[in-house]
């Protein structure tokens, strides 16, 4: 084979011509898709940015889990879940999880993210033992943080998931919150 049909072959095999041009990549990149849909998030359009962190996670070409699959799996559980779809979001809230969970980064605030999208998937759909033990995981992980609002987000959803099932416990939340002058001074709620 002599070596311009060696080189020929080579090109054609990986789907490239001699002398052709690169595709061009249309549309909007990754990126963009996801500063979208969180933009979409930001404002509550839940349909846009379940739609818009939907493509982003199709259109991932890394294999395997990694932390921005998780990162986005995680808010698109919320979005859904905003979106009474509940099954969807548990599948997505434990994805993130267990890929969070397998980093070995820090990533424990994510990890409360991903519980909290849990339980609210959970609660919402009135399996409130399940959100309720979706937000005991969280509130373990937030208690080594230091953001009070995502501790407040996890007490409260942990207060609406026990209200009817476990009264006593959200007694104790509550009184936990009331409790807390630093956290009630630095809410914004």
């Amino acid at each position: 084979m002599s070596m311009g049909r060696l080189l020929f072959a080579v090109f054609a095999s990986a789907g490239l011509g001699l002398g052709a041009h690169a595709a061009e990549p249309t549309g909007p990149s990754r990126q963009q898709l996801y500063n979208d849909a969180q933009a979409a998030f930001d404002r509550g359009d839940w349909t846009t940015a379940a739609t818009g962190l939907k493509k982003v996670l199709d259109g991932d070409p890394t294999p395997g889990p990694t932390y921005s699959k998780a990162v986005v799996s995680s808010r698109l559980a919320q979005a859904l879940t905003n979106l009474s779809r509940y099954a969807e979001a548990e599948a997505d809230a434990n994805s993130a999880i267990a890929m969070l969970s397998n980093s070995k980064s820090d990533v424990t605030a994510d990890l409360v993210e991903a519980y909290l999208a849990l339980g609210d998937a959970q609660r919402y759909d009135l399996d409130e033992d399940g959100g309720a033990k979706a937000y005991r995981h969280a509130l373990t992980l937030a208690s080594t943080q230091t953001d009070s609002n995502q501790s407040l987000d996890v007490k409260l959803g942990l207060i609406q998931a026990t209200m009817t099932t476990d009264p006593e416990t959200a007694a104790t939340v509550a009184d936990t919150i009331l409790s807390d002058k630093a956290l009630l001074n630095t809410s914004p709620r």
